[in-house]
């Protein structure tokens, strides 16, 4: 079971920092991962996402480390951009990780030659290059992409100065009845989780857990494409490319190399159950997901409360845990929507979440102990649901609203 890549993760096999030919790799790749908008460059990878190998942990700390990798970007990225480099295991082996930070509010660029590379030379990621996932010079059909990632963020900036300088975030609980679903559309949604659970419960694997509680999310989209998309591989390998990646694992996951857990086309859409292997994440967890080419979309995870090592089952709930996973379905949605060609200032999306098992747990941050106090209260309810409309214009920055209005319900 290995990564893929995708527009926003590059994998490379090990280089050398100290190599002005692979600082040339190193420089490029975050360039192009910045002008994504952000992502991970991931160092001791094949391009099948299999570890390259052949390193101690010793060595590749003593040669990757932090100082030295924000050491080329700072002499040869323009504008300054702070990376993060961590060493993280994979497998039985050890890898690279650069993330390279969102936020670009004007494209960067190299401030100096390098090999190959010139003064201002920049580069995104794309596929329009050589029909493959990889960082190259712009083409036609990347600048309006380019240019809509900038503007995505500064147009989160103007909300921002609005709420520090107007007050207008006093007025939240005045406003929240405006995010709230039509019951038309709230009843659509709510249909789409129950027929996403019958369907799970289809999965021998679904049927064999049955203690454990999970999150289920049904995502569907309002408004118009200018294509027609069918249940082909071309369509779920393009909207793999765009998935978001803001957890280690999230949803709508594509395993490229386990034949019984690839994605299979059923009644019109592309279905798959995966069974996390707790060596990649440190997390063991069931996953079912669903993809419809008409812009319906269905995923149900276990909780990680109740399939980490480092809790006890059914008695806790992580609230920071569940708020960063409806942070990363908020934005897949919305790059979903966007890839599919729909028109963004016309279109909305319907979310819909739901939560199973509560009764009896207590919320507390388990996974970062320091953030919430052990005496929190517990649940009483057996499940909980929330849903909301989001527009597609939002800017990924500008989903904090919508997140507090699911988190706060």
């Amino acid at each position: 079971m290995n990564p893929v890549e995708s527009l926003r993760t590059e994998f490379k096999s090990w280089l050398d920092p100290s190599s002005e030919e692979h600082k040339e790799k190193i420089v490029k790749a975050i360039i192009a991962l910045y002008n994504n908008n952000g992502g991970h460059l991931v160092i001791g990878l094949r391009d099948d996402g299999t570890p390259d190998g052949g390193k101690t942990e010793k060595e590749i700390r003593s040669t990757w480390q932090s100082e030295a990798v924000q050491e080329i970007v700072s002499k040869y990225v323009s504008p300054p951009i702070e990376v993060e480099t961590r060493i993280v295991p994979f497998h039985s082996e050890f890898v690279v990780v650069i993330e390279v930070p969102a936020g670009l509010r004007v494209p960067a660029t190299a401030s100096r030659q390098l090999g190959r590379i010139q003064t201002h030379d920049l580069f995104v990621r794309t596929t329009t290059a050589n029909h493959r996932y990889s960082s190259s010079k712009p083409t036609r059909h990347d600048w309006d992409q380019l240019i809509r990632n900038c503007m995505d963020n500064r147009e989160a900036d103007i909300g921002a100065f609005f709420r520090r300088h107007l007050g207008v975030n006093i007025e939240l609980d005045n406003l929240r009845s405006a995010f709230s679903l039509p019951k038309s559309i709230e009843t659509r949604i709510v249909e789409l989780l129950d027929d996403g659970n019958k369907r799970s419960q289809d999965t021998e694997l679904i049927r064999r857990i049955a203690e454990v509680g999970y999150v289920e999310i049904a995502i569907e989209i309002e408004g118009k494409s200018q294509q027609m998309h069918s249940a082909t591989q071309s369509f779920l390998f393009d909207l793999q490319g765009v998935r978001l990646d803001y957890s280690g694992w999230p949803p709508f996951v594509f395993i490229s190399n386990a034949p019984d857990e690839k994605p299979v086309v059923r009644n019109g859409g592309w279905e798959a159950t995966v069974e996390l292997d707790r060596s990649i994440t440190g997390v063991w967890a069931i996953d079912f997901w669903r993809i419809e080419p008409s812009g319906r979309f269905y995923t149900k995870r276990s909780l990680p409360d109740d399939t980490s090592a480092n809790v006890e089952p059914r008695k806790f709930f992580d609230p920071i845990l569940h708020l960063r996973r409806i942070t990363e379905v908020m934005a897949i949605g919305l790059v979903f929507c966007q890839r599919m060609g729909y028109d963004m200032e016309e279109t909305q999306l319907a979310f819909g979440f739901r939560w199973t098992k509560l009764s009896g747990r207590q919320l507390w941050t388990w996974a970062h102990p320091d953030r919430l106090p052990s005496s929190a209260p517990f649940c009483h309810d057996a499940q909980a649901v929330e849903t909301v409309l989001v527009p597609a214009s939002t800017p990924l920055q500008g989903l904090a609203t919508y997140v507090h209005r699911v988190g706060a319900g």
